[in-house]
C-alpha cells in the first residue's frame, strides 16, 4: 500500500508513483497536502473509491489514476479541486453518473474519462471549461451530444465519444470548433445526416463515424478538408457515391 507517512511531507508538490503494485485504496491524506500539484498513481493496482477527501486540495492541478482497478462513482467533491486541469481516470471500473460537482472545475484542460461503466448523459457543464480533450469512450452514456460543447470553440481539439450509447444528431454547434483535429462518434447510435457545415473544421485529420445511424449522402464539403488524412465511414446507412471532390484530397 501507498506509505501515508508520506503526506506528512509539508512542501512536496508531486508524487509520481506510475508502473508499480501498490495496491489498497488511494490515500485520502493527500488532500491536505497544500503545495502537492501532482499526483500520478497510473498503472497500479489501486481499489475502491475515488477519495473525496481530495475535494480539500488547495492547488492540485493533475491528477492521473488511470489504469487501476477503481470502482464507485466520482464523488460530488470532485468540484473542490477548483485549480485542477488534467484529469485521468481512464481504464477503472468507475459507474455511476459525471457529478454535478464537476461543473466547478472551470479550469479543467484534459478530460480522459473513458474505458470506465458511467451511466447518464454528458453534461452541458464541459462547455464552461478550457478543454483540448474530452474523451468519454468506452462508457455506458447514454442520451444527446449536448450542444454547449459548441463554446470550446477556441481549444476542443480532441473528441471521442465512440463506444457509447449515445443518439440523435450531432449538434450544429460541433461545426463550430475550429480547433478540432479529431472526432470520433463511432459505434453509437447517432442519426442524421453529416452537415455541410463540416467545411468550418479546417484542422480535421481524424473522422470515425462508423457503425453509426447516420444517414444521407455525404456532403461535398468534405473535399475542404485538407488536412483530413483518415476518415472511417463503414457499417452506416449512408448512401449516395463518394463525392468527386473528397477523391481529390
Amino acid at each position: 500500500t501507498f506509505p501515508v507517512v508520506l503526506s506528512l511531507l509539508p512542501y512536496v508538490q508531486s508524487f509520481s508513483f506510475p508502473h508499480n503494485y501498490f495496491e489498497g485504496s488511494l490515500p485520502g491524506e493527500l488532500g491536505s497536502m497544500n503545495h502537492l500539484l501532482n499526483v500520478e498513481f497510473q498503472y497500479n493496482n489501486f481499489s475502491g473509491n475515488f477519495p473525496s477527501a481530495w475535494g480539500r486540495s488547495r492547488n492540485l492541478q493533475l491528477i492521473n489514476v488511470g489504469d487501476n482497478a477503481l470502482t464507485g462513482p466520482l464523488p460530488d467533491e470532485i468540484g473542490g479541486i477548483s485549480t485542477l486541469k488534467g484529469l485521468f481516470i481512464m481504464r477503472n471500473q468507475l459507474s455511476g453518473a459525471l457529478p454535478e460537482g464537476m461543473a466547478k472545475l472551470r479550469l479543467l484542460t484534459f478530460a480522459r474519462l473513458h474505458s470506465n461503466a458511467f451511466t447518464g448523459t454528458i453534461p452541458a457543464y464541459f462547455g464552461d471549461m478550457e478543454l483540448t480533450e474530452l474523451w468519454l469512450r468506452k462508457n455506458n452514456i447514454k442520451g444527446s451530444i449536448p450542444s454547449e460543447l459548441g463554446k470550446l470553440s477556441d481549444t476542443l481539439g480532441d473528441l471521442r465519444l465512440d463506444q457509447t450509447q449515445l443518439e440523435g444528431p450531432i449538434p450544429d454547434e460541433i461545426w463550430n470548433l475550429k480547433e478540432l483535429w479529431r472526432l470520433e462518434v463511432a459505434e453509437t447510435l447517432i442519426t442524421g445526416a453529416i452537415s455541410s457545415n463540416i467545411s468550418k473544421l479546417d484542422i480535421l485529420s481524424v473522422l470515425d463515424i462508423a457503425d453509426t445511424s447516420l444517414s444521407g449522402q455525404l456532403p461535398t464539403e468534405l473535399g475542404e478538408l485538407r488536412s483530413l488524412k483518415e476518415m472511417k465511414v463503414q457499417g452506416t446507412a449512408i448512401s449516395g457515391s463518394i463525392p468527386s471532390e473528397v477523391c481529390s484530397l
